[in-house]
């Protein structure tokens, strides 16, 4: 047993060696912002790509994956299960919108303003310390 963090895998498609190249990378990227030497930079870059490429992989393998299980649903006839995999694949994923009162007790949703008034409670806050 390893005692540690355990990796959440939020997207169905993203495997441990996927996991283990954006270790490294981070690694890297740390390397070379201490020293950033050709050789750090240069490493740094092609983990990046082959992280990428890793992905788009991955995600063109699980929608093929997610595709065939769906027309194998189709010629079975398992209809309850072709519409659920469908559903899953297909649904609506929902937005979190920030909601913030600004100085005249009116809701916003606009980014800036939350920007502001964000920075104006934390200046505040400084200053009260």
């Amino acid at each position: 047993m390893v005692l540690g963090k355990k990796r959440k895998i939020k997207q169905q498609r993203i495997t441990e060696e996927i996991l283990d190249l954006c270790n490294e990378t981070r690694e890297a990227k740390k390397r070379k912002n201490i020293s950033p030497t050709q050789e750090n930079i240069a490493n740094h870059r092609s983990l990046r790509t082959e992280v990428k490429q890793k992905c788009r992989e991955a995600k063109e393998n699980w929608i093929d994956a997610q595709c065939r299980t769906c027309e194998d649903n189709f010629k079975r006839g398992q209809t309850e299960q072709l519409f659920t995999s469908i559903k899953n694949i297909t649904r609506e994923r929902k937005h979190i919108t920030l909601v913030v009162r600004n100085e005249n007790n009116e809701n916003t949703t606009e980014i800036e303003q939350f920007r502001k008034l964000t920075f104006k409670i934390y200046q505040e806050a400084i200053q009260t310390e």
